[in-house]
């Protein structure tokens, strides 16, 4: 067949019956194939429903103002005017014809990367097509027919087959948006294991007539990120790092024993609102539409965290002003110090170190909450304001009202924290790492970095570079995160990302996340200086991919591009082939979006590699157990995962039960881990 046919409409085609499929425009994009620059240029600029036109009966790809389409019209042989069109790349003179595989050809390549990469893909999924294995796919109720991809993005639509382009690229775009396919035969839409729309659901929209739209300008070129293909990776080109100290507080989780302890014996942090933060009488709402209301009030809490303000020399009067937030990262690193058995100060035990080449590089992303009371302090200027103007005070003789807003004023302030010097440097999220070279005596850069719920993977990016170029020789890093407000939960809420009742990452129950608090502190040092000192390795860095989503369908809504550019940047960063990773700890959050996201980006990189002998790929979310810690969520994930390494064991992810239909954990295959298990 071909057809332009993607990786998974292949299945649709092998399920028919096709003896295999051509590959021909779908692998233009690939940097492989050294095509001319104006060739990459005008892939560069794909735009699905539009890439190519028809001339004089032939499908071409050149912009509609080239001489050679004059000559096309005008009855030349279409065959002499394809000239030297791969080598000179003249898109004015030399024709391109292009089938509508082209649509597919820059999607294809920055999620494979490479030939073999992209290759492997298709025999999976024509294989899966072959077999029959999908049959069990999720069906929609009802949808609105389309035959674009632009159209796609649309809520209540389904990929047709009467469309612009035919049902082999719009189902495969339809494929990685995650809308229902419908209009074709039963086989083919089972293999493709996209969801689908029965005939009788369908309304069916006219296709549009195919008028040819003028192409955009052309776009700088950017090369493909290259995925190594298994059997060529390369070894690590940069110093790997160590991770030789950690110190943590999470919710149910005093230390790295407790912690690794919870985790083991599947114990579940996630608790209703001890009560200790808002009051959810006044709060809570289960109606979603209510304004300024939060509709869940389970959480990851921490409730049995206590300073010992003498221990960092903060006198009692002034730690009262020091956000919760800094006083858990400064205990964190003390235990952290100890743990990689380096010398917290002069009078204690441990290792002396050379505190000039110490950094402190944390993530954080709100601060904390006492900047929320210090808002509510200076707010009553204003409501005392507003009082006065009510008909209600305004007819009380002076003194009772002066009385009265005397009164209110003493009830509205107790409780919150007064503003002095030390309230600013208390609030501020950059001071959580100021706080803790000032309280451990320690000369590197110090800088606390604000990726949102990245915030603590982007503090060990930096840290990792840090070491890498020589910068210092320690790096105190990891996350901290104490923002369980009542602003937070409403914030949350109303753009409808909490679940009310549980966190189950990857189940079919999943309906949000859970919000979780704590603090997750690690001491890197590179490997062979580690080594050289006798220290203590619960686990090496070796690499670490960063990327952005781009634009995409809104602010906060994962984009699969994001994901897939970060993974094939991490492991080329790391050289190691990803079929040779055996755990994965996710994101993972419990959100029906971002878990599907996640699974789909893994299984493009992953691919169906053979792991004969490994088992499946082990996948699992500390989020299941703590919640979604925000700007500390990476450093958990980590701090689990260097453990699972020192304790060689598979840890357990807790609430999965049974496995979405539009999610497909068999390709790699990847298996949710839900149970500790030697590794």
């Amino acid at each position: 067949l071909d057809a332009g046919v993607g990786p998974v409409t292949a299945a649709a085609a092998a399920a028919l019956g096709a003896a295999g499929v051509l590959l021909h425009e779908q692998v233009l994009g690939l940097d492989e194939l050294c095509l001319p620059d104006r060739l990459r240029q005008q892939i560069a600029r794909v735009r699905p429903d539009e890439t190519t036109c028809i001339v004089a009966g032939w499908r071409v790809a050149n912009p509609l103002t080239a001489a050679v389409l004059r000559r096309l019209n005008e009855g030349e042989d279409p065959w002499t005017l394809v000239g030297e069109i791969w080598t000179s790349g003249d898109l004015d003179q030399c024709l391109w014809m292009a089938g509508q595989g082209l649509s597919l050809s820059q999607e294809l390549a920055e999620r494979y990367g490479s030939l073999e990469a992209l290759l492997q893909a298709y025999r999976g999924h024509w294989s899966a097509g072959k077999s029959g294995e999908r049959t069990e796919v999720q069906g929609v109720a009802a949808a609105r027919s389309v035959g674009c991809v632009e159209e796609l993005a649309d809520s209540g639509v389904a990929a047709g087959t009467d469309g612009l382009i035919g049902s082999a690229v719009l189902w495969q775009f339809a494929s990685w948006l995650g809308q229902p396919i419908t209009g074709g035969p039963d086989k083919a839409e089972e293999a493709t294991g996209c969801p689908r729309v029965g005939q009788e659901h369908v309304t069916v929209q006219p296709p549009k007539a195919e008028t040819p739209t003028p192409p955009k300008e052309a776009a700088p070129v950017q090369p493909a990120e290259k995925m190594p293909a298994p059997a060529q990776a390369e070894p690590a080109a940069r110093p790997a790092i160590a991770i030789i100290g950690i110190g943590c507080h999470f919710p149910k989780a005093s230390g790295t024993e407790a912690f690794w302890s919870n985790i083991i014996e599947g114990v579940s942090a996630i608790h209703d609102d001890p009560g200790s933060r808002w009051d959810t009488s006044l709060y809570f709402d289960a109606d979603r539409s209510v304004p300024d209301r939060t509709y869940t009030t389970i959480g990851g809490f921490i409730d049995d965290f206590e300073f010992d303000s003498r221990r960092f020399r903060i006198p009692p009067r002034v730690a009262t002003q020091v956000d919760p937030v800094q006083q858990m990262t400064l205990q964190c690193v003390a235990d952290a110090l100890e743990d990689a058995n380096l010398q917290v100060d002069p009078r204690s035990d441990g290792r002396p170190f050379d505190r000039e080449r110490c950094a402190v590089i944390l993530g954080n992303s709100l601060g904390g909450e006492i900047k929320d009371a210090y808002a509510i302090r200076l707010n009553w200027p204003n409501v005392a304001r507003r009082l006065s103007t009510l008909p209600a005070l305004s007819e009380l003789a002076d003194t009772e009202r002066t009385q009265l807003t005397k009164e209110l004023q003493e009830a509205y302030l107790e409780g919150l924290p007064t503003i002095d010097e030390d309230s600013m440097p208390g609030e501020l999220s950059n001071v959580i790492a100021g706080r803790i070279a000032n309280a451990f005596d320690l000369g590197g850069p110090n800088f606390t970095v604000d990726a949102a719920c990245a915030s603590s993977m982007a503090s060990i990016q930096s840290a990792v570079k840090a070491l890498q170029d020589g910068d210092c020789d320690f790096v105190i890093s990891g996350g901290a995160d104490r923002t369980m407000g009542i602003a937070s939960y409403v914030k949350f809420c109303k753009i409808g990302a909490l679940s009310p009742d549980h966190s189950s990452p990857f189940d079919a129950s999943a309906n949000g996340f859970v919000m979780g608090e704590g603090c997750g502190i690690m001491i890197l040092k590179r490997y062979e200086d580690a080594v050289a000192d006798g220290d203590k390795i619960y686990a090496l860095i070796r690499g670490i991919g960063a990327s952005s989503d781009g634009r995409g369908k809104g602010i906060t809504a994962p984009n699969i591009k994001g994901q897939l550019r970060a993974l094939k940047r991490a492991y080329e960063d790391a050289g190691v082939a990803p079929n040779t990773v055996d755990l994965i700890e996710a994101h993972g959050t419990s959100t029906s979006v971002g878990d599907k996201v996640e699974i789909d980006a893994l299984t493009e990189v992953l691919g169906a590699a053979d792991r004969t002998g490994r088992g499946p790929v082990r996948l699992g979310s500390v989020k299941s157990m703590i919640g979604h810690l925000k700007s500390a969520a990476g450093a958990a994930a980590i701090i689990k995962t260097a453990l699972a390494l020192h304790h060689k064991t598979f840890p357990p992810s807790l609430g999965f039960q049974n496995a979405r239909e539009d999610v497909s954990l068999d390709i790699v295959p990847l298996k949710v881990q839900d149970k500790a298990e030697a590794w």
